[in-house]
C-alpha cells in the first residue's frame, strides 16, 4: 500500500514533499514511508510529551524509489512545556518551508502536518491545563445527570485542552503563507495539507 500512496504520485509529478507529526498508530520509527523528501514522524501512537521522532531529510543527490525506504535518525524529546508535540510539529514544519522557499528551485511543495489532536492521552499544553475547570455543561452526550458530569469534566474537557495548543497552530501557519513579499506565486504552487489522524 505504501508505494501508491498520493506522496509517492506527487513527488514522481516533480513535487518536494514534507511529514510532520503522527504517521500511523504503532509506527516503530525504522523506516520513511516511499514519497517523502521530508520526514519528521512521531514514534508509536499519540503521546505530547516524552515521545521519539524519526527524522530524515533527502539529499541533493537522492534519487527516490518507491521501494527503498532510508533509515531515519531517532530523537528523544521530553516533558518540558517546549517540547509540546503540537508545538513541535509546528515549528519544524515553519522551518523547513521557510528554508525551502529560498531555495532557487522552482519544485511545487506538498507539506503534510498530522497533529494527533484531539487523540488520547489528551494531555494538554500547560498554558491550556486549567481552561476548562469550571466549565459543566460542554456537551451532552449521555444518558443521565451522573453520566453527563463524568463526561464533562473528564473526557470532552481533556480534549478541548489539548486542542487549544492546536488551534493556535494555524494562525502561525497562515502568517507565514502571507509574508512572502518575495516569492513569485506564479512561478511555484504551494499547497499545505492538513490531516488529522
Amino acid at each position: 500500500m505504501e508505494p501508491r500512496t498520493y506522496a509517492v504520485k506527487l513527488q514522481k509529478a516533480g513535487y518536494k514533499t514534507a511529514f510532520f507529526g503522527k504517521y500511523l498508530n504503532e509506527y516503530n520509527g525504522s523506516y520513511v514511508p516511499p514519497g517523502w523528501d521530508k520526514w519528521f514522524g512521531l514514534k508509536g501512537n499519540s503521546r505530547y510529551f516524552n515521545y521519539k521522532i524519526a527524522k530524515w531529510e533527502a539529499g541533493p543527490k537522492y534519487v527516490p524509489d518507491p521501494n527503498v525506504r532510508p533509515e531515519p535518525q531517532k530523537f528523544a524529546f521530553g516533558d518540558d512545556p517546549k517540547h509540546y508535540l503540537t508545538n513541535v510539529i509546528t515549528n519544524r514544519a515553519i522551518k523547513y518551508f521557510n528554508k525551502t522557499i529560498k531555495q532557487p528551485n522552482n519544485d511545487p511543495l506538498m507539506m503534510v502536518l498530522n497533529f494527533p489532536a484531539p487523540h488520547g492521552p489528551e494531555d494538554a499544553h500547560p498554558k491550556y491545563q486549567h481552561t476548562f475547570d469550571n466549565e459543566t455543561q460542554m456537551h451532552k452526550v449521555c444518558v443521565d445527570q451522573k453520566s453527563c458530569e463524568i463526561f464533562n469534566k473528564t473526557l470532552m474537557a481533556r480534549i478541548a485542552k489539548s486542542i487549544g495548543k492546536f488551534i493556535n497552530s494555524y494562525p502561525r501557519i497562515l502568517e507565514n503563507l502571507y509574508i512572502l513579499p518575495h516569492y513569485d506565486f506564479n512561478q511555484r504552487f504551494i499547497k499545505i495539507v492538513w490531516v488529522f489522524a
